[in-house]
């Protein structure tokens, strides 16, 4: 399924007739007053995805750091977009250090909201890829249960992407336990039981990624375990917005092509992670900067890129 990867036209690179907006839109509403960074590594990512446009909707302060570090961001204020986004968005990336305790900070509080305004109006929307991480993912799950008799809408416009202990708290919602040393050591079998209760594709981050949908279920190629450190989440989900966005007509054409893309952002992961330190530390942010590297690669030599996904 993923020898699709290695042909010379999957990842769509632009030509003289593409603009900002045909080179994909991408949606950021991460971080928080609280986890500020993660505002700064999906954005991060996701510009250096290549992605035509990235907006990004947080607390003020927040946005603030986020167009300091990436000025190219485009920054939706919260009060604009909590009743709509921009109509020319491809993907909405929602829940990375998004603060969904129960606490006093209002502009906390309304970006919960937004996510929840995001998961509701766009979960069925064709038009639209929704990824869903971190606190976000049970917020999704709650509004599947209360609406199970529409998850077979969703069919490819929705991406999970927990890790074990994400999804044994998503699946509790479900009335069904499973620790997050069950879902380690079988992540296959509780990948796709989470796509069958969802009726999204999930990607099951850990030592062993998998990913899982109505289609199919695999297993991708082992990462540094250097990869185990905080933020690196965050920068998975830049990686995959604007992805998905950049080659968003071949990604809603199926929902195997959705698995690919998926597939593919994963792979571009771990390659910036081995370009930037091959056999130790990787911070996110470091991960985050070599993207565009490891995507250089991927375009140019293939044989070279794969080997270091393999490797």
């Amino acid at each position: 399924m993923l020898e699709r990867l290695r042909d010379s036209s999957f990842f769509r690179v632009p030509t003289y007739l593409d603009n900002k907006y045909t080179r994909g839109v991408v949606q950021l509403v991460c971080g928080s007053t609280k986890y500020i960074g993660a505002g700064i590594l999906t954005s991060t990512a996701s510009v250096n995805s290549g992605v035509g446009m990235t907006y990004y909707t947080g607390p003020k302060k927040t946005s603030e750091l986020v167009v300091l570090k990436r000025p190219e961001v485009v920054v939706q204020p919260q009060d604009k977009v909590i009743n709509k986004f921009d109509v020319r968005i491809n993907v909405i990336a929602v829940g990375s250090g998004v603060n969904f305790a129960d606490d006093d900070d209002n502009e906390d509080s309304l970006q919960v909201n937004i996510v929840k305004m995001a998961l509701e109006d766009y979960s069925f929307n064709p038009e639209v890829l929704l990824i869903v991480d971190a606190g976000a993912i049970n917020v999704f799950a709650e509004f599947i249960a209360r609406k199970e008799i529409y998850k077979h809408s969703i069919n490819n416009t929705v991406i999970i992407t927990p890790h074990a202990k994400e999804l044994s708290d998503m699946f509790r919602v479900f009335g069904v336990e499973a620790s997050a040393n069950d879902i380690q050591a079988h992540p296959e079998h509780f990948a796709k039981q989470a796509s069958e209760l969802t009726g999204a594709v999930c990607l099951l981050k850990g030592a062993k990624t998998v990913i899982a949908s109505d289609y199919d279920t695999i297993a991708l190629p082992s990462s540094t375990n250097w990869l185990a450190q905080a933020g690196t989440g965050d920068v998975l989900t830049g990686i995959l917005a604007g992805v998905l966005a950049q080659n968003i007509k071949s990604v809603q054409s199926n929902t195997r092509a959705f698995v690919q893309y998926t597939a593919l952002s994963h792979s571009i992961h771990s390659v910036s992670a081995a370009l930037y330190n091959p056999n130790g530390p990787v911070p996110a942010y470091n991960i985050a900067q070599t993207v565009p590297q490891a995507i250089s690669l991927y375009v140019n030599d293939k044989e070279k890129f794969f080997g270091l996904v393999e490797k």
